[in-house]
């Protein structure tokens, strides 16, 4: 890059100054306007609901107090719990999910924080449904589990909703019982028509957008493991 090409600024989080180039400098200035707008934005959603609440009458001092009173309780805490426990008894006689992240050394590093996304998107959802399963996640280590340690809560408190992790087992290693293992995937002619409880339904943990074709069924097959597609086609056209 030529000296002319590069900017000096100073950065509020760094000691030092950061030189880059003009385009990084844009990817940086167009993400703070994006950051700003949302920020904005929920601020705007706050006024609003604030100004609903006054003109519907409610006294919301009174119930900020509340709410403080119930957390120094522990009240809240408790009846999340115990709403937990009652929704993840029928995980017990469920199918299971396995994440295998396998494919790591083979993705971009924008292909590998999506991918620590999307798991944490699968945990939330798992954690908020009416029916969850347990959820697990194999290999997970290097860059993908650094992103997810930036995650306020992973991995110690995650345990305690129906998930586990491993960074040093791999997926077989982690579920030794090989004959249960489903190995999802569009390319297996096998395709599912319902969910057999006694299985663990793996995903391959690839984010590639299609650069690496048939990289799933190809580590199936060579794990010597059952594979299947969901019946995706013939509820949508794609």
């Amino acid at each position: 890059v030529n000296s002319s090409d590069k900017v000096d600024i100073n950065s509020a989080k760094c000691d030092n100054a950061l030189l880059l180039t003009k385009t990084q400098l844009k990817k940086i200035q167009r993400y703070e306007r994006c950051m700003k707008k949302k920020r904005q934005k929920k601020q705007l959603r706050k006024e609003r609901k604030r100004a609903l609440a006054i003109e519907q009458g409610r006294d919301l001092e009174a119930e900020r107090k509340h709410i403080d009173d119930l957390t120094r309780l522990g009240i809240g805490a408790k009846r999340r719990q115990e709403e937990w426990e009652r929704r993840v008894v029928s995980a017990d006689s469920s199918f299971r999910v396995c994440i295998d992240c396998a494919y790591e050394h083979q993705m971009t590093p924008k292909e590998i924080n999506s991918l620590a996304t999307q798991i944490r998107n699968c945990y939330s959802v798992n954690k908020k449904s009416q029916y969850p399963c347990y959820l697990s996640v194999s290999g997970l280590n290097g860059e993908t589990r650094n992103h997810l340690e930036k995650v306020k809560g992973f991995p110690y408190q995650w345990f305690s909703r129906a998930f586990d992790c491993s960074h040093e087992k791999s997926l077989v290693e982690m579920h030794p019982d090989t004959h249960r293992l489903v190995y999802l995937t569009s390319d297996s002619d096998n395709e599912l028509d319902h969910f057999d409880n006694s299985k663990i339904y793996v995903i391959g943990g690839i984010v590639d957008r299609n650069r690496l074709p048939r990289a799933a069924i190809q580590r199936a097959e060579k794990l010597g493991l059952a594979t299947a597609k969901l019946p995706i086609s013939r509820f949508l056209k794609l």
